[in-house]
């Protein structure tokens, strides 16, 4: 049958046939994601933004209502780089084709044009031999073939123009030749193309499948790549009035590479490849308000594809307030709870600092809450680990503080064909930490996953934390602590001591009028808590107060004999909770 013009129904069927055509070679398409990081994820990316566009579109009454529909879902799931320029891609399509009832070949031609030049603004620093040079030729090829007027027969004349120009793209671009592959984005673009085609000959209807089906068995990467320049793939959604994407995008190019910023006058997605995810969301705060967040390792996933240390993988959350180099050396997986600010949702240590916290802490207004992670953050990074290691084991913040660990066992539960053991460590922030870190050494020493965790197991009732609360004031704000009971504790200066009981819940196990008292009865309890038995480690956690911690572990080590094994500035979540100035001992016993 030929087509002529594409109406509502017609235009949104040939995009969705060419999103399901990028949904089933999803696969394909992440093997050969070596540019411009090679986190492999690429496909699945693309896989997410079309999916965004099935599920968050419909049919309209003219077409220009229809492009508009699909452009706003597109942007609003994208993912991944090359996901944000599709979706710019489509923002440009709906600028040019406006509020028509049906668009010929001319209104196409006119409306791809608009598209690959918004598609070229939205990269800061636009690069040849990617997405960008495909979309640009096939833009070309289009117009050269408009007046054939049949969307089916052009687009099979064009489509031929795309391959070769996605054949050229190791050409163009280094590391795609070094590695005998074309551009990953480059690839999904033509099988985008490829899909439409099919549409637009056959008339096929065919349903599209699952987005969840693009988020479980991810593939092995088969190629090398470039090492990451920056750590974090940070994403951005938000909203407001004259959003200067043009301003936005000379600012982002100071935070990182990758930069892209997509979207229109009233919403925009920001892509950033950062060392630091919480300046690049504070700065974007000044543009409109914050309304999703992404924040990918990338170092860590190309660490998981191309130097794996171990054959298990370890997971933990963001309330382990392990230090950094410790994390790194053991190429732990750390999952961000959420802290919801000023009507906004943050990762936790990712795109709120600690400044930012304590800042929110003092401010008028609500205070901060906190929620788990999402269960698509356990689904993801549970299908990409299943896909390199062996097995997997996480150890979680204790149930009985948070519903994370929980959440994670029910997602563990639904990887196919893959051992995942979910622990919950029943205790919270440093002493978390010791056991994430014995797991760790027990994984790097060659155990078994059985070992490793029988041995976490029994080493839970060793490990203990000892939290001086300075002031009730926070614990009040935040719910934990009645306003009357706050304000008792205040008149008597009252300094608690916290704890954990055996089950991971919160106990007050002692008391003092002042904060050398208070500090004392930690010492105090440290010793009988070790009694005769041998302290294998302990460290310091502080909430801002690096000085005051440091005088603190130098008490702790002359008590103990023994130097700590770091001191540490708690997670922002843990900051919420426990109040500024907070100090704690953690330790571990033998």
């Amino acid at each position: 049958m030929q087509r002529f013009e594409l109406d509502s129904v017609s235009l949104y069927n040939t995009f969705v046939s060419g999103g399901k055509e990028i949904m089933r070679k999803r696969e394909e398409i992440n093997k050969i994601n070596v540019f411009p990081v090679a986190d492999g994820d690429t496909g699945t990316n693309l896989a997410m933004t079309m999916g965004s566009l099935i599920a968050g579109s419909a049919p309209m009454t003219t077409a220009g209502e229809t492009m508009r529909s699909m452009a706003d879902a597109a942007l609003s799931g994208a993912r991944g780089n090359s996901g944000i320029i599709f979706a710019q891609f489509f923002m440009g399509l709906s600028e040019s084709i406006g509020e028509i009832d049906s668009v010929s070949s001319d209104d196409f031609a006119q409306a791809a044009k608009n598209a690959e030049r918004r598609a070229r603004e939205a990269v800061v620093a636009p690069i040849e031999g990617t997405i960008l040079t495909v979309i640009k030729d096939w833009v070309r090829e289009f117009e050269e073939h408009k007046h054939l007027r049949d969307f089916g027969l052009i687009f099979q004349n064009t489509l031929k123009a795309a391959k070769r120009s996605l054949d050229n793209t190791p050409n163009l671009l280094p590391a795609l030749k070094k590695e005998h592959v074309v551009d990953a984005g480059a690839e999904g673009f033509f099988r985008f193309l490829s899909g439409a085609t099919k549409y637009l000959v056959s008339e096929s209807k065919d349903l599209a499948p699952s987005v969840a089906d693009g988020l479980v068995n991810l593939p092995p990467f088969v190629h090398g790549g470039e090492y990451p320049a920056f750590r974090y793939c940070t994403e951005v959604f938000i909203r407001g009035q004259g959003i200067d994407l043009g301003s936005l995008r000379n600012e982002l190019s100071s935070f990182g590479d990758c930069a892209i910023a997509a979207g229109s006058g009233d919403k925009a997605r920001i892509h950033v490849h950062t060392d630091n995810p919480a300046l690049v969301v504070r700065r974007l705060s000044a543009y409109g308000t914050v309304h999703e967040q992404k924040v990918d390792d990338i170092l860590r996933e190309y660490e998981v594809s191309h130097s794996r240390k171990f054959p298990i993988a370890l997971v933990t959350d963001s309330v382990c307030d392990l230090p950094k180099s410790l994390l790194d050396r053991y190429q732990i997986h750390v999952v961000p709870l959420n802290i919801i600010l000023g009507g906004a949702q943050y990762l936790d240590g990712l795109t709120i600092s600690n400044d930012g916290i304590y800042q929110g802490m003092e401010a008028r207004g609500p205070y901060p809450t906190t929620s788990q992670p999402s269960p698509a953050a356990f689904k993801l990074l549970y299908s990409f680990l299943s896909t390199y290691y062996e097995s997997v084991i996480a150890i979680h913040v204790s149930g009985k503080l948070s519903g994370t660990c929980g959440l994670s066992a029910r997602e563990a539960a639904l990887i196919p064909d893959k051992r995942i053991s979910v622990i919950d460590s029943r205790n919270n922030s440093g002493s978390q930490a010791l056991i994430v870190l014995r797991a760790a050494e027990l994984i790097a020493e060659g155990k078994t996953h059985d070992e490793v965790v029988a041995a976490v197991e029994a080493f839970i009732p060793k490990a203990r934390i000892l939290v001086s609360v300075p002031t009730l004031k926070y614990m009040v704000k935040g719910g934990r602590v009645s306003p009357l009971k706050g304000a008792l504790a205040g008149l008597l200066n009252l300094k608690p001591i916290v704890s954990l009981d055996e089950e991971g819940g919160s106990k007050i196990c002692g008391k003092a009028f002042s904060r050398r008292k208070n500090l004392q009865g930690i010492i105090e309890l440290a010793r009988g808590f070790v009694g005769s038995d041998e302290l294998r480690c302990y460290g310091v956690v502080h909430a801002g107060d690096v000085a005051d911690a440091e005088s603190f572990a130098l008490q702790i080590e002359g008590a103990l004999g023994k130097k700590p094994l770091f001191i540490q500035e708690i997670s922002p979540i843990i900051a919420l909770n426990a109040g500024m100035n907070t100090l704690a001992l953690v330790m571990m016993k033998e």
